[in-house]
């Protein structure tokens, strides 16, 4: 199952990357990532998303970890949302306390991935993870 995740969510990646690169100028593409914690499994997933963006010159990752701060994951969120990013993956520490953020990046016009944990919203792009 974990496997099947991570291939999904590296196949979104590239398909990004695909489409970016559909046209004669390469423009920078932003993705913000938010983790809500480190681990085997977690870093292990950053470091595949990390070595995918390196084959890519159009696409930048900022990739913050907030450590299951949920205040942190808000303040990271905000600039991401402030940079502005063209895609926000997320895997959200708290549901609950998350959710205000997740529904001002989907708000702002940024699309939302979220990974492994859901929100108490229908606002955002796509969800990534089991029942």
């Amino acid at each position: 199952m974990k496997n099947r995740r991570l291939f999904l969510y590296v196949f979104l990646v590239l398909s990004m990357s695909l489409v970016c690169s559909c046209t004669d100028v390469k423009p920078k593409f932003r993705i913000g990532m938010s983790q809500c914690a480190a681990g085997e499994w977690r870093d292990q997933m950053n470091r595949e998303v990390q070595r995918e963006i390196l084959l890519h010159d159009n696409i930048s990752l900022e990739l913050l970890t907030s450590h299951d701060n949920a205040q942190q994951q808000i303040r990271d969120i905000d600039s991401l949302i402030s940079i502005p990013v063209d895609v926000l993956i997320v895997s959200p520490t708290d549901p609950i306390t998350l959710t205000p953020t997740i529904e001002k990046a989907y708000d702002a016009g940024i699309p939302v991935i979220l990974v492994d944990r859901d929100v108490k919203s229908e606002k955002y792009s796509a969800y990534i993870g089991g029942d």
